[in-house]
């Protein structure tokens, strides 16, 4: 608008000025309300703008129809001063926007507007249904801005401005929504009834009602706004209407076919793998996502975006074929969360394109995603297997030689010593080299089974340190047998102990020389032997000779 007359420079707000504005802004007295009028008239800028702030303050329709009436002639700065009086001009607004005069009632919207003044919506309501008036469509213009606004503060947006509870704000227009979607016969106005469907919530009565009911007079134009409108308040309520209640084919329907960033952005935040049984119920009767189909690329999508889409479809009633279609292009070129979501979903998937897929995974570039294949290679019964889960059980990644040797648990060292005893001579070297490749706790736990008490486990312990020639690994451990209870122990400790060497070594099998068995005297005596040093037992006494090179 224009800009009312002033000064070419800011002229200082005196103190008298400023008591007078402040006195008459507190009055009571209508009289006020005359003096700040022709205050409006004044030519000195600061005396306008006092007068101007001071009617927005004050609980006068009179004053405020004043304001409103010269909107389209203030300036930017000035129509801030007005800002003040948002959810305090309700009653001029409504005279304003019924007014015959246009200027005025333009003025109101235009005021509405700037400042979201929501409780001007029921008046708004009233003037859209009236088919035959010039102003229905600017009417409805301005419903559809004010809720969509007052929509986005209900999702959780933010307005700095407005100090009053949405859901309070809400109420208000949403009664008067209601009746006016009662009244649909009379206006056929589509826009009031989108306008009812993004405020309503996924418990409305009539909602739920409307969306069940072919029949209803306002059905297709619910099932227009929820096929086709990208406000935030209906594509939350269609991923809402997922969580509360079984939902009905008309919703499924629309969810099945949406296809538009606003709408799969709602529908990815929804928690496929929480709790929620009825989504669960829901999501399984869903046949088809058709943003999951071409044309449409999954791995355009954002990485968190795509693993939320897989998880999503694997809880759907869509045919297997579909879920492993939609997983091989994540696996061939979606993000590494995507790709690890896809693995997820091939757990339950079986069959050759299945076992195709985790042999794509298992070669991926990322150790994550090799991990999560490698973790299934061994139930799939794939050719092959076997060897390829022995070659990532040497990956440099710790969590795919990790994954890998889970799944070749049934030969890790544990396992290969509960079935020692069932095992020939040639079972125990193969199975004991398999379980030495794919597990890190041999050498441990053959250190923690030469502790045993039980005299069968040192011995079987010994037994596997002499098969699998491990004796150089273990030999402070077989030192320390030298000195064991059992001379059977004692005897097969220094046997092994010929596959050792150091000083250490040679020291406590000369001191075994003088052991009260003579069958760990003779295996000392045999062991030093092969490590080039000469003994002879001769009693307490053993006479020592090296060998000579």
């Amino acid at each position: 608008g224009g800009n009312a007359p002033a000064p070419p420079a800011e002229i200082p707000v005196s103190k008298s000025l400023k008591l007078t504005l402040q006195t008459l802004t507190e009055s009571r007295n209508e009289a006020a309300t005359a003096a700040l009028l022709r205050g409006l008239d004044a030519v000195e800028r600061t005396v306008f703008e006092g007068c101007l702030s001071a009617l927005v303050a004050r609980r006068s329709k009179t004053g405020h129809l004043a304001v409103l009436r010269r909107w389209h002639t203030l300036s930017s700065s000035q129509l801030d001063l007005l800002r003040t009086g948002r959810g305090r001009m309700g009653a001029a607004l409504r005279e304003a926007l019924l007014s015959t005069d246009g200027q005025l009632a333009n003025n109101a919207y235009e005021f509405a507007l700037a400042f979201s003044e929501f409780d001007v919506l029921p008046t708004l309501v009233n003037i859209a249904e009236q088919r035959d008036s010039r102003r229905a469509e600017p009417a409805l213009m301005l419903i559809t801005q004010l809720v969509k606004r007052l929509s986005h503060l209900l999702c959780g947006g933010r307005d700095a401005y407005e100090r009053r509870d949405p859901k309070i704000v809400a109420r208000t227009a949403l009664e008067a929504l209601e009746r006016s979607v009662e009244r649909y016969r009379n206006h056929r106005r589509d826009e009031l009834v989108e306008a009812f469907v993004t405020l309503a919530g996924p418990t409305s009565p009539l909602l739920l009602h409307m969306i069940d009911a072919p029949h209803h007079p306002c059905y297709a134009a619910v099932m227009c706004a929820l096929d086709n409108s990208e406000n935030v308040g209906i594509v939350k309520l269609l991923a809402k209407l997922l969580e509360t209640g079984e939902a009905p084919a008309s919703i499924i329907g629309v969810v099945s076919h949406r296809t538009d960033a606003a709408f799969v952005s709602a529908l990815l935040q929804l928690n496929a793998d929480g709790a929620n049984p009825m989504l669960r119920k829901n999501l399984a009767k869903i046949q088809s996502l058709a943003f999951l189909d071409p044309p449409h690329n999954i791995e355009e999508l954002s990485a968190e975006q795509q693993a939320a889409a897989i998880r999503l479809f694997m809880y759907s009633g869509a045919e297997m074929d579909q879920k492993l279609a939609v997983a091989e292009r994540l696996l061939s070129r979606g993000a590494v969360e995507g790709r690890l979501a896809a693995c997820k979903l091939l757990t339950d998937a079986a069959g050759d394109h299945a076992n195709q897929l985790i042999l794509m995974a298992v070669a991926d570039e990322d150790p994550q995603v090799q991990a999560a294949a490698a973790a299934q290679l061994r139930d799939r019964h794939i050719p092959g297997a076997m060897s390829k889960l022995l070659a990532l059980a040497e990956s440099p990644h710790p969590e795919v030689a990790a994954a890998a040797r889970e799944g070749l648990a049934d030969f890790n060292f544990a396992s290969y010593v509960l079935r020692y005893d069932a095992l020939d001579e040639a079972s125990r070297l193969s199975a004991g080299q398999l379980a030495v490749r794919i597990d890190p706790e041999v050498v441990p736990q053959l250190r923690k089974e030469l502790e045993s008490p039980s005299r069968r486990a040192r011995l079987r312990a010994l037994e596997i340190i002499e098969t699998l020639e491990l004796a150089p690994q273990v030999a402070d451990a077989l030192v320390e047998r030298l000195s064991d209870t059992e001379h059977l122990v004692r005897t097969a400790a220094a046997e092994a102990l010929q596959h050792c060497d150091g000083a250490d070594v040679r020291d406590a099998l000369l001191a075994s020389l003088d052991d009260r068995s003579m069958s760990v005297q003779r295996a000392a005596q045999s062991s030093l032997e092969r490590l080039g040093v000469k003994a002879e037992i001769a009693g307490p006494q053993a006479v020592i000779e090296e060998e000579q090179p």
